[in-house]
């Protein structure tokens, strides 16, 4: 982001100095000579100091404009003003796209600690289900097997929570890369839930994108600075009128009716330019060829991007109530489960499945949920603006603050921030 806002700055510079040739020029000269007269044309002087009948020294102020350069001037800073402006748009884009990495990885980030929620009750059940097992055996009203199986289980949960840690561990990582923020550390995330309805149809989205994706203004704005950069290679067939005034001090040879000034018009008409101005104009074709080609693949694209994004929040939406339903149903299994069991009517068999069942559709939810969040974020960010009725998260990190960044396994605190502004 750095890099394309000192773009954008150099740009603005950009068009300061195509400006700088509606004003005039102006500019202190001196020169001293000997020898033979006029023959210092190559120093480049103009005005007074320019003038073959001096002798020895002369001093000067000249000032030098155009008169007229019939559209040289104000197609170049149009050039220079589009240019600029699709700078900011594509600075814009690049903001709207760290946005959305950051919700993404704060939404993963979310997930991966009710994963390891999830872990942590595994564990919790596991164990007490093999201590039951272990009384079970002791009091030879269940086989060895079940204890022995029992404790496998309970070293699966285990291994399932470490695994958990470490991937709650990544994503904080990811997190940290997405903000930009240096080192390595946890957060105490806020969540707040989002309407996953679109609230407008597909049709509606797809024009509202073509509206509002700055990515899409900065290829339009890209064709406008090689449009007029076109008519500005084109007005090098154009004369050119250029005026100077000079006034100063000089030493003239005796005989000579010597005066301190002079003004003058004088105008350029090109004839032949070695075909330079011809390529130049060719040159300005092709690119505006391009730049209106790949605005057209953008708008393709946009319109691919948004029925992806709009079709991927459907889909995770319809996945969130299944995983909800298989939840209650794997509740109420293991819970049945657990009373054969208890009551000698049921096998281990049937209540390590019963378990397995309710873990594997706990984590399926927790996926199921932030897959909404996420796809609902890449629907606002593939749009270009936040779809209407849309609860934005409150907060995202609570960050660069002593009391909110945690050692691993330091107390916990948080700060809820409205924070996806300080992140630009």
């Amino acid at each position: 982001m750095e890099r394309s806002r000192f773009e954008s700055l150099a740009a603005e510079d950009g068009v300061r100095a195509a400006r700088s040739n509606y004003y005039p020029w102006v500019a202190v000269e001196g020169i001293a000579k000997d020898g033979l007269s006029g023959a210092t044309g190559g120093l480049g002087l103009v005005g007074l100091t320019g003038s073959p009948f001096f002798d020895k020294l002369a001093i000067g102020v000249n000032v030098s404009f155009n008169a007229l350069d019939f559209g040289r001037t104000s197609n170049a800073v149009d050039a220079a003003r589009f240019t600029a402006a699709s700078l900011r748009s594509r600075e814009e884009a690049e903001k709207a796209a760290v946005v959305w990495q950051v919700k993404t990885a704060y939404y993963r980030c979310l997930q991966a600690e009710d994963l390891l929620q999830v872990a942590r009750e595994t564990l919790e059940a596991r164990e007490l289900t093999a201590r039951q097992a272990r009384v079970y055996y002791e009091a030879e009203l269940r086989s060895k097997l079940d204890a022995s199986f029992s404790e496998v289980r309970v070293k699966e949960a285990e291994a399932e929570l470490i695994r958990a840690e470490n991937q709650q561990q990544l994503e904080f990582a990811a997190l940290d890369l997405a903000m930009g923020v240096p080192g390595e550390g946890t957060y105490r995330l806020e969540a707040t839930p989002a309407d996953s309805e679109p609230g407008e149809s597909l049709e509606a989205l797809v024009e509202r994108s073509l509206l509002s994706r700055p990515d899409l203004a900065a290829a339009h704005l890209e064709a406008q600075a090689v449009r007029a950069s076109l008519e500005a290679a084109r007005s090098e067939r154009l004369p050119q009128i250029r005026a100077v005034a000079s006034f100063g001090k000089a030493r003239f040879a005796e005989g000579v009716d010597g005066k301190d000034w002079v003004v003058g018009v004088g105008f350029s008409v090109p004839v032949f330019t070695g075909f330079a101005v011809d390529s130049r104009i060719h040159q300005a074709e092709s690119r505006l060829r391009a730049a209106q080609a790949g605005q057209r693949a953008i708008v393709q694209r946009v319109r691919f991007e948004v029925q992806r994004a709009f079709l991927g929040l459907e889909t995770a939406r319809s996945f969130t109530e299944v995983a909800r339903a298989q939840v209650s149903l794997a509740e109420e299994s293991l819970r049945l489960a657990t009373q054969r069991y208890g009551a000698q009517l049921g096998s281990f068999i049937d209540l390590t499945a019963a378990d397995l069942s309710l873990v594997r559709s706990k984590q399926a939810h927790a996926q199921a949920v932030y897959d909404v969040m996420i796809a609902r974020a890449t629907l606002e960010f593939v749009v270009g603006e936040p779809a209407p009725h849309s609860a934005r998260s409150k907060a995202v990190v609570a960050r660069d603050s002593a009391s909110t960044r945690l050692p691993r396994n330091g107390p916990t605190r948080w700060k809820p921030l409205e924070a996806l502004g300080d992140l630009q």
